[in-house]
């Protein structure tokens, strides 16, 4: 899939670009939109401001490997089995400390209250919309409340918390910038970028 991110190049004839004549541009061609993994740098961030957790968890994984002169190039941040395990455990931390602070996490919403159900599903709309850089869909949220009800249900509230954390940031949707466009295509191949997925890549 292509998505339009490039600015057209102008150019003209000579002595075009001035007063009299304006450049003209030649046709816009978009390059392709691969997907793109955080770097451990951007990891650790997302990390922080997410979860307020500032244990620089990414400083332990595999070194990102450089492609000219970069280390945020698309092709060059691959996922080894090495790093998938590393992402992995590193989810498992974080979701444990996170859960320990549950007032935090809920933002206000007592499951005594409300009801366990009730807050898991704010929290997976809430926390998903930042992790993920966008609103859940509807499958999505189905597919995390299933999972804080089978934690909930075989070892409590803070379990089912936990898992769900755990899932969302072992996500592609997190650990990549995914970028599918509009469903509306805008040419051949092309299409343009959500509002959200502007907004991620200004971020």
């Amino acid at each position: 899939m292509i998505v339009v991110t490039a600015a057209a190049a102008c150019s003209g004839r000579p002595g075009a670009g001035t007063e009299d004549e304006p450049p003209r541009c030649a046709e816009i061609r978009p390059g392709a939109s691969p997907l793109r993994r955080m770097t451990r740098f951007e990891y650790n961030n997302t990390i922080r401001d997410l979860l307020g957790d500032d244990s620089a968890p990414a400083d332990a994984f595999v070194i990102e490997e450089e492609a000219l002169g970069f280390n945020n190039q698309a092709a060059a941040l691959g996922v080894t089995s090495l790093l998938a395990e590393q992402l992995m455990k590193a989810s498992e931390k974080i979701a444990e400390r996170a859960a320990r602070d549950p007032e935090r996490l809920l933002e206000g919403c007592d499951p005594a209250v409300q009801g366990p159900e009730a807050c898991a599903d704010e929290l997976i709309a809430r926390f998903g919309k930042r992790a993920f850089r966008r609103p859940l869909t509807p499958l999505e949220s189905e597919r995390f409340a299933r999972l804080f009800a089978w934690g909930n249900d075989e070892h409590g509230f803070s379990t089912g918390v936990e898992l769900v954390i755990q899932g969302m940031l072992q996500s592609p949707h997190f650990l990549y910038r995914v970028e599918l466009g509009m469903p509306d295509p805008a040419g051949d191949g092309v299409v343009p970028l959500s509002d959200h997925e502007i907004a991620s890549r200004l971020s």
